[in-house]
């Protein structure tokens, strides 16, 4: 496949399209965990993973305390909330109610075949549906590695084809359980996903992620649209200053304050991100993929790549091409986990160390 049928001309992007070319370069692998039906009391603690997790709200409401912040947080049915470094977290519908560890408790009350799980204690019932989302190359994506730790996307937010809508329509399939169903799903998490990031700086531009304030700036906007337009050249943090017509001085701590990280930290990642696509989606040599996205040399560019990815150039094609042609997942550096407590064996959920169940003493700020 050749470079320059993908090959856009520095006219054609504006930082409405860096946006854009962001969006479309978040690849996924997510899945809904389960439909779950709970009535009060009820609390359990969902572990640290290294993926994000979420909950979406299909009934009632309940609390929600994630490790590391400060206060509980109400949700409510319609409420979408994505622990975006699968930060460790409970659920519960009131403070006060007891909690177990999630993998104790799909030990004691498993999923049935058509992924619900019921656990009735007589109270009032709170409905979610739950799943998480496996980032690839999350560390080379901008606006990924800018997201806040929690991203709480309240049901009043929801304009146009909402969350809500997409949710129904991944519970509908969930409970008809046709054929195909799993892998449609999944897909349309995947599209979720993408809505939740976009509802999440659209409603409160001014605690969007790092990238959306800096596209928006009329400075850092179009300085980041000329970076993604010429990739391919020598930037410097003076080039880029020059290009808005600001001191290097002013631009360098006006791009670190909006964007969240360094205008050459930002440079690497993107060149990084361009290289793993061109890796994908063509055959050309690394050299000339080197050359494309502004490295003076295959050497530099593979050191770089292996850093971010934990793989040379020439392994990420090869472990890409296989895991998308015979369906095997890519191995070494790249090895499949469990995404969800339900993928553990019965011997790997009897190993689960037991705890006591307690009153959640860690308190948490949705910020």
């Amino acid at each position: 496949m050749c470079f320059h049928r993908f090959m856009r001309s520095q006219s054609e992007l504006d930082p409405g399209d860096v946006l854009n070319e962001v969006l479309q370069s978040v690849r996924l692998r997510s899945a809904i965990y389960c439909r779950a039906r709970m009535t009060a009391r009820w609390g359990f603690k969902v572990e640290q993973r290294d993926h994000p997790r979420f909950h979406y709200v299909t009934a009632g409401r309940c609390w929600l305390e994630v490790e590391g912040a400060r206060d509980p947080v109400q949700l409510h049915e319609g409420d979408l909330v994505i622990m975006t470094r699968g930060q460790a977290h409970t659920l519960r519908d009131r403070l006060d109610s007891p909690v177990e560890r999630l993998a104790e408790l799909l030990g004691r009350i498993p999923l049935d075949k058509g992924k619900n799980f019921v656990w009735e204690n007589g109270g009032e019932c709170t409905g979610m549906l739950c799943g998480g989302f496996r980032l690839e190359e999350r560390n080379a994506n901008p606006l990924l590695t800018s997201l806040p730790p929690v991203l709480l996307i309240r049901n009043c937010c929801a304009s146009g084809f909402s969350l809500r809508s997409a949710f129904e329509i991944a519970d509908a399939e969930l409970e008809a359980g046709g054929p195909g169903a799993e892998a449609l799903v999944s897909r349309l998490t995947d599209f979720i996903f993408l809505l939740a990031v976009r509802a999440g700086f659209t409603t409160e531009c001014e605690r969007a992620p790092g990238l959306i304030r800096g596209l928006a700036d009329p400075a850092i906007g179009p300085a980041l649209a000329a970076v993604h337009s010429r990739l391919d050249r020598s930037w410097t943090v003076q080039a880029m200053a020059r290009e808005v017509g600001m001191s290097r001085s002013a631009f360098s701590s006006r791009f670190a304050a909006l964007v969240g990280q360094a205008p050459m930290s930002y440079v690497s990642c993107w060149r990084l991100n361009r290289t793993a696509f061109w890796l994908r989606s063509s055959d050309s040599k690394v050299m000339e993929v080197a050359a494309r996205v502004g490295y003076e040399s295959e050497a530099a560019l593979s050191r770089a790549f292996k850093r971010c990815f934990g793989l040379s150039p020439g392994a990420y094609r090869r472990h890409y091409a296989a895991s998308n042609s015979d369906g095997s997942e890519m191995r070494t550096a790249i090895q499949r986990t469990s995404l969800y407590p339900s993928d553990l064996s019965p011997a790997q959920l009897k190993s689960v160390p037991s705890v006591q169940r307690q009153r959640g003493n860690g308190r948490v700020r949705i910020s």
